[in-house]
């Protein structure tokens, strides 16, 4: 199979924005991103939640679009919407539009980040802390298992911080803080605009009117503490029919040889109906209705996280098995014909991104926040190269209890408690 990098380069605004330029001529929309190098890795206990807030704020409207729906119409009005998230590590605001009304999208999203006027503070205040209340129970405990298990692997800094921050920093959060914060991280310095689709010239220069004199801001500068050594454990009491299962593992970052091998071990764990969590645990085992496994990669660090829920009795044998799958994969190399598999499936999702322009924005705008992204040739070869014994290095440096933790959010017996964590903290490999 053979699949070609798009065409796509890579040029500074005057203020040193960088201007990603993927050409996807057989695409009939243009996708348009905004990488910010911000995110809740970056903020510490005063300004933690903070960058979410900015994002939410953001949607309040600009100085020509003075109101959440003015600006939300005229976004959509031009086909697409305007779409933001705020992860651990970077921020995302996006917009597709045909490409003729491709200049008005971008001048849109340039208002965003020139003029945005941070109204109705409150009432934005009341609707994240409305979102918090989905992760806390009625006495407010947090229950969010994905961000216990953070904490848990990488402590209280870093990757260890809610993206959505505590509720007392919520509360208190003021437009001067929102400002602040924005002025400071949303420049030209820590962004990335990236184009893809059937670029012209018009596109270009549009970006650079919209996004020329955008402000450099500061660079962020990365907490590279290093997470404590699991394996961890937490429970939390929740009443419920079924408990929740959060398996974090720290794994193999972008930057390391191993990176395609771990990809690779992921897809050998959960990419399909015929994988080990469907077809051992699910299908044949009934200890669950549905397990899944994905990897998180920044350039740095990685997680691989496991998650579902099951009935409370069946918590501890569902752990118990799930553990005896990673000591397979840790002990016995996968088998030429499931190689063969993994490659086939992975080949086909390469080659498809080509045709999903958000994907090849975030590999070749977003993924160049932090560094060079690889070509999808060079991806493509890394994977022809694996062998069973490269991913079961891979499965030994990642499948191991000093990597682990795990959350348990549900209502169990003292006894079934006990027999859990016995299992988790009493793991071990050999």
């Amino acid at each position: 199979m053979h699949v070609l990098t798009p065409a796509h380069h890579r040029r500074p605004l005057e203020n040193g924005l960088p201007v990603v330029a993927i050409d996807l001529p057989h695409l009939h929309t243009l996708h348009i991103g905004m990488y910010v190098r911000i995110g809740s890795r970056y903020e510490g206990p005063d300004t933690s939640g903070l960058s979410h807030f900015v994002e939410h704020m953001l949607y309040r409207g600009t100085t020509s679009h003075p109101s959440s729906l003015a600006l939300n119409f005229a976004f959509e009005k031009l086909g697409g919407h305007l779409h933001a998230e705020t992860g651990r590590s970077d921020s995302l605001f996006q917009t597709t539009a045909l490409p003729d009304l491709a200049g008005e999208a971008l001048g849109l999203l340039g208002e965003l980040f020139s003029s945005p006027i941070f109204g109705d503070i409150e009432r934005e205040r009341a609707l994240i802390l409305e979102e918090l209340n989905e992760d806390y129970d009625e006495h407010g405990a947090l229950v969010n298992g994905d961000d216990i298990a953070h904490e848990l692997l990488f402590g209280e800094r870093g990757l260890g911080r809610r993206i959505l921050g505590p509720p007392d920093n919520i509360r208190r959060f003021s437009e001067a803080d929102v400002r602040g914060h924005f002025e400071a991280y949303y420049g030209a310095e820590n962004a990335v605009l990236c184009l893809a689709g059937p670029i012209a010239d018009a596109h270009i220069t549009a970006a650079a009117r919209a996004f020329g004199r955008l402000p450099k801001g500061r660079a962020t500068r990365l907490d590279t503490a290093a997470p404590a050594a699991g394996p961890h454990y937490r429970y939390v009491a929740e009443p419920g029919s079924q408990s929740s299962l959060t398996v974090l593992l720290r794994a193999i970052p972008e930057r390391d040889p191993d990176d395609t091998a771990c990809a690779a071990l992921v897809r050998a764990l959960d990419d399909g109906m015929s994988t080990r969590l469907h077809y051992r645990i699910c299908d044949q085992l009934g200890l669950a209705y549905n397990l899944s496994a994905g990897v998180d990669s920044y350039h740095d660090e990685a997680v691989l996280e496991v998650a579902g829920a099951t009935a409370h009795r069946k918590v501890a044998p569902l752990l118990r098995e799930l553990f005896a799958l990673f000591e397979e994969l840790r002990e016995t190399p996968v088998s030429d014909e499931e190689l063969a598999k993994l490659k086939a499936r992975a080949q086909f999702d390469l080659a498809s991104a080509i045709d999903e322009p958000a994907a090849m924005a975030a590999w070749f705008g977003g993924g160049s926040l932090y560094a060079q992204p690889p070509r999808l040739e060079d991806r493509l070869a890394a994977l022809s190269a694996l062998t069973p014994a490269d991913i079961q290095r891979a499965a030994r440096r990642v499948l191991s209890p000093e990597n682990l933790a795990v959350v348990v959010v549900g209502s169990l017996s003292r006894a079934r408690q006990g027999e859990v964590r016995e299992v988790v903290m009493g793991w071990n490999p050999g």
